[in-house]
């Protein structure tokens, strides 16, 4: 029941979207002060932009107007390991062994990618930040912004409206925390 409740949590701050005939992504932040970005937040957001890899979601921007501020993914039509594992029974996928591997193998590729990448570190792992798309790759997102919307949330520039924590533990601040455990992954579901 908890992870339940704590899904509808995590996809009630996610809509989804159309730019450029692209669908993405759009996770949807509080913002309570006027949004400032230093050099190296633009500089970080830039080598996310220019990441690539295919076990990496691609990074489409940020974008805020005066009350919200806009994180931008590519979507993925199969949405997360998250609703796949713990969705409702009747419309999640049963995995053998060969897609759990493949999918604990599309994890280790995206995270050896981004930690040996100029971003460095993932930051705030979660089943729901591992996205599946058509052809059922797994690709890592939202990576690379836990640092910057931390020190933003602690600035009193964003948080939620409901007062609800919107990254789920504080552990995500440093290079490999926060890792989802691989036995949530390979568990029979």
């Amino acid at each position: 029941m908890e992870t339940k409740v704590k899904m509808r949590d995590f996809l009630r701050t996610r809509q989804l979207a159309t730019i450029n005939q692209t669908y993405v992504l759009v996770e949807t932040i509080a913002l309570k002060e006027r949004l400032v970005f230093f050099k190296q937040d633009i500089d970080l957001l830039l080598k996310i932009k220019h990441s690539s890899h295919e076990n990496v979601n691609p990074f489409i921007g940020i974008s805020y107007d005066s009350t919200r501020l806009y994180v931008l993914w590519t979507h993925c039509f199969r949405g997360s390991l998250a609703e796949q594992i713990f969705g409702r029974k009747d419309e999640r996928a049963t995995f053998d062994n060969n897609f759990r591997g493949a999918f604990v193998r599309d994890i280790l590729k995206g995270l050896d990618y981004i930690h040996n990448s100029s971003i460095g570190y993932h930051g705030s792992l979660t089943t729901g930040h591992c996205l599946i798309d058509s052809h059922w790759i797994l690709k890592v997102s939202g990576f690379g912004v836990s640092r910057m919307l931390f020190r933003m949330k602690n600035s009193g520039v964003i948080g939620t409206e409901d007062g609800r924590p919107f990254i789920p533990n504080g552990g995500y601040q440093l290079p490999g925390t926060g890792l989802i455990g691989f036995d949530e992954i390979i568990a029979n579901h």
